[in-house]
């Protein structure tokens, strides 16, 4: 998995909706997610014109958040 710490920070948001559930927690969690898959894309992007990035990408092909 490419993007292990994002996972993490996806899966505390989780359980902290699930002790203080409410519709402004569950809002700014969405935010902060939609922030987190933009930085990732950034991340790829800029990271991608390493010469190392096409083997590190073929040797860890999954990515944490896979939406383009």
């Amino acid at each position: 998995m490419r993007h292990p710490m994002y996972l993490a920070y996806v899966l505390a948001d989780i359980g902290y909706n699930l002790q203080e559930w409410n519709f402004g927690t569950a809002l700014m969690v969405i935010v902060g997610w939609l922030s987190l898959l933009y930085r990732i894309h950034a991340e790829e992007r800029i990271l991608s014109h390493d010469a190392g990035w096409s083997d590190y990408v073929a040797l860890v092909r999954y990515a944490s958040f896979r939406l383009w």
